[in-house]
């Protein structure tokens, strides 16, 4: 004869049937009054932190889409938004790209001096471009 199981799953990482659950829970208990077999426990706090996590979730949702808002501004501004580049007028990549190219002239022969105004440079060498050996020859 086959064994019966029976599963009683709680949605931990699902927090909109979590709440659900709860409220369900509560709703039945209170229908069921003073025959409720949850009588014993206290309710009460049950019910004011499920008020508590409601109410945050949903000012944590509004700050979150104020935040996600003011983020792209941010990266409109800075010119590194979706479909922006360097030549995307008035930004903040695009003066920088501006003045890194003036700097370039100013400063042309002597680069190092761009690092004066912020700039990471780099002075390598290179050897000019070899053609390989091939193994059979």
């Amino acid at each position: 004869m086959a064994r019966i199981t029976v599963r009683k799953t709680i949605p931990r990482y699902k927090p909109l049937k979590l709440i659900k659950l709860a409220q369900d829970i509560i709703k039945k208990d209170e229908e069921m009054g003073d025959d409720s077999p949850l009588k014993t426990l206290k309710m009460d706090i049950l019910k004011q932190n499920l008020t508590t996590a409601i109410e945050n979730r949903k000012e944590s949702i509004k700050l979150r889409k104020q935040s996600e808002s003011l983020m792209q501004i941010s990266r409109r501004a800075l010119g590194t938004d979706l479909g922006q580049n360097a030549n995307t007028a008035n930004t903040v990549y695009n003066f920088i790209t501006i003045i890194r190219d003036l700097l370039s002239v100013i400063y042309r022969g002597n680069e190092e001096k761009l690092s004066l105004w912020g700039f990471n440079v780099v002075i390598g060498t290179s050897m000019p471009h070899r053609k390989k050996k091939k193994e059979n020859e």
